[in-house]
């Protein structure tokens, strides 16, 4: 599930990034820059184990994409198909909605659009929105005893395989696409604008923000 929610952010009180439209991935990039199976990814999210008190800090975790060309994956609560990457990453609890990067580095050979105009500095760095972490992959054990031998009762536990479903970028863009989403962006900008016009401090952060 994906929420928008208009937000303002006191610059000097918060430190904060954001991705812009353009570095959501969309099909195109996936076949003009040809990523697939073994790039770079990282997520950023709540590690719920150890959150912390007085900074409630974000932790960032690596993988690869495992298979970009998956079929649907099952979402068992909403009862649908999802479409889907595989990422090789260990989500857990708690990392759900989590932004997922691609990075393509530069000493990996692309096409012709990752080179720069100079041929000393090599090859630039890029990396997209891959989309949003929404699940992780269970799958069942047996329960063994000490020497390795099932116990007669047949119990099995959960293990995470480090298999993560990630939502395209793209899915997100449809959403923003959507025409009452941007209604509502523009009421909510005539407001801000209207504000910022009444009261000159906030106008002089908003300059200090763009």
């Amino acid at each position: 599930d994906v929420a928008l929610l208009p937000l303002r952010i006191n610059t000097e009180h918060h430190k904060y990034g954001f991705v812009t439209q353009d570095c959501m991935i969309t099909r195109e990039d996936i076949e003009k820059f040809d990523i697939g199976g073994g790039d770079d990814v990282y997520m950023v999210g709540r590690f719920i184990n150890r959150e912390g008190r007085d900074r409630n800090l974000p932790a960032v975790r690596k993988g690869i994409i495992a298979s970009i060309n998956t079929e649907p994956i099952r979402n068992d609560e909403l009862e649908i198909g999802q479409e889907s990457f595989l990422v090789e990453a260990h989500s857990i609890s708690g990392y759900s909605g989590s932004p997922v990067i691609v990075v393509i580095e530069p000493f990996i050979t692309r096409p012709k659009e990752l080179k720069v105009e100079n041929p000393e500095e090599g090859f630039a760095s890029h990396s997209f929105l891959l989309g949003v972490d929404w699940a992780h992959l269970k799958t069942n054990e047996e329960v063994r005893d000490r020497v390795g031998v099932p116990i007669q009762e047949k119990y099995h536990v959960r293990m995470n395989t480090a298999m993560m479903c990630v939502v395209p970028a793209w899915k997100i863009q449809e959403i923003l696409d959507l025409d009452e989403q941007i209604e509502m962006r523009k009421i909510q900008d005539d407001k801000l604008t209207k504000k910022l016009a009444e009261s000159p401090v906030e106008l002089d952060q908003a300059k200090k923000r763009r």
